[in-house]
C-alpha cells in the first residue's frame, strides 16, 4: 500500500458517490462498482466468492467479497452476515486483514478487503517445492499469537483458526482473515456453544458439544503448528466423522498420535496446546515458550521473514474486467439497508 493515509481516505470518498449501480453490465468496460474494477477470481465458498479488485482511479489492489443476497437469505444468514461486518470493522492491527470499504447492490453485498497478495498458508504448505525454515515458521506462528492477542483484548473470537485463514502480504507477514464465524463479547471467561468451524481444526470441546472459550481459538494455533513444522496432519483421514470420535472419545490428550517427525522443542510445543481445558496453555504463555525463543517479537514488524520484493505479477490477472452473471434481486423490503461502512483507512 504505497499511497499515504491522505490519500487513501480522499480516494474513497469519491467512491462513495459513485451511484450504487450493479455489476450487471453489458459493456465490459463499464464493469465497475462504485469505483472498483473486478479482475480476476481469487476464490469462493458458502454463499460468497472472493476476488482481486482494482480502485478505477489509481489502480491499487484490493480483495472484494462478493454476497449474492438471495444466497445468504437462502443460508439464513442475514444476522451473520452483519455479525461479520460489526467485528470486521472494529478490527485495526497489523496481523489482520483491515475491512476497507462494504457496500451493498441490489443484488449483492460487497467488503473490499486490503489485499494479501501471497498465498494463504494452506496453499504454500502444501506446496510440495515449498521449503518452509523453522525459524520462518516460528515468525509466522509469532504473528499468529500476535494477531490473536489483538482479537481476544478486542473480545472478539475467531472460531476458524486454519492455515487457509493466514493469508501472507508481499513482505511476508502473516494476516488473519475471514471472520464469517466469529462471535463477539468473548472475554477470558465467557462461555459459547455453537458448533461451528472446520471439523480437523475444532478444539474437542466444541466437538464434544459442551461449552468453550475462546481458547478454542488457541487449540486451532496448535493445529496449524503442528502441520507446518511437520508438513503432515494429525489425523490419518479426511473422514470428518473419524475425526470427531478420535477427539470425543480419547480420556486424554496424551492419547494422540503425533507424526513421527515431531520432535523435540516442536513437540513439547504442541503438546502444551493441544490439550483439554483447562490444561491449554494460554496466548501469554506461547509468547514465553522456549520452542518460539528466538523470534525477534519487538521487531517483529521490520523484520521480514519472507522475500520483500515480491510484487504481484501483472500476468496473474488479464486487463479484461470480470463480469458477474445476472442474479436476482429482492423484491421488497432490502433487509441489508444498514450494510454500508467506510473506514478512514
Amino acid at each position: 500500500m504505497s499511497q499515504g493515509h491522505h490519500h487513501h481516505h480522499a480516494a474513497l470518498e469519491e467512491i462513495e458517490v459513485v451511484p450504487s449501480d450493479d455489476f450487471n453490465h453489458r459493456d465490459a468496460r463499464t464493469s465497475s462498482v462504485q469505483g472498483h474494477r473486478l479482475l480476476k477470481r481469487l476464490g469462493s465458498g458458502g454463499y460468497a466468492s472472493v476476488y482481486l479488485s482494482e480502485r478505477v482511479n489509481n489502480t491499487e489492489l484490493f480483495a472484494m467479497k462478493v454476497m449474492k443476497k438471495w444466497k445468504i437469505i437462502k443460508h439464513d444468514a442475514i444476522d451473520h452476515t452483519e455479525d461479520e461486518l460489526k467485528i470486521h470493522k472494529q478490527l485495526d492491527s497489523p496481523f489482520v486483514i483491515k475491512l476497507i470499504v462494504s457496500f451493498h447492490t441490489p443484488t449483492r453485498v460487497c467488503m473490499v478487503l486490503e489485499l494479501a497478495a501471497r498465498r494463504n498458508l494452506q496453499e504454500i504448505t502444501d506446496d510440495r517445492h515449498a521449503l518452509i525454515y523453522d525459524f520462518k515458521i516460528k515468525c509466522w506462528l509469532a504473528e499468529m499469537v500476535l494477531g490473536l492477542e489483538y482479537l481476544h483484548y478486542k473480545r472478539v473470537m475467531h472460531r476458524d483458526i486454519k492455515r487457509e485463514n493466514m493469508l501472507l502480504t508481499c513482505q511476508g507477514h502473516i494476516k488473519i482473515s475471514d471472520f464469517g464465524l466469529s462471535k463477539e463479547g468473548m472475554d477470558k471467561d465467557t462461555f459459547t456453544k455453537t458448533k461451528c468451524g472446520t471439523v480437523p481444526c475444532m478444539c474437542p470441546e466444541m466437538l464434544m458439544r459442551i461449552p468453550y472459550t475462546r481458547s478454542a481459538d488457541i487449540w486451532g494455533l496448535g493445529i496449524i503448528a503442528l502441520e507446518l513444522i511437520t508438513g503432515r496432519s494429525l489425523f490419518d483421514s479426511d473422514n470428518s466423522q473419524s475425526i470427531i470420535n478420535k477427539l470425543t472419545s480419547m480420556k486424554s490428550c496424551n492419547e494422540l498420535e503425533y507424526p513421527s517427525n515431531l520432535t523435540g522443542e516442536g513437540l513439547i510445543f504442541v503438546r502444551a496446546i493441544l490439550q483439554f481445558e483447562p490444561d491449554r496453555i494460554s496466548l501469554e504463555g506461547i509468547r514465553d515458550h522456549r520452542y518460539l525463543e528466538e523470534v525477534p517479537w519487538t521487531s517483529i514488524l521490520e523484520f521480514t521473514p519472507l522475500d520483500s520484493s515480491y510484487k504481484m505479477p501483472r500476468k496473474e490477472y488479464s486487463h479484461r474486467p470480470v463480469i458477474l452473471s445476472k442474479c436476482p434481486a429482492l423484491n421488497g423490503d432490502d433487509p441489508f439497508e444498514g450494510f454500508d461502512y467506510l473506514s478512514d483507512w
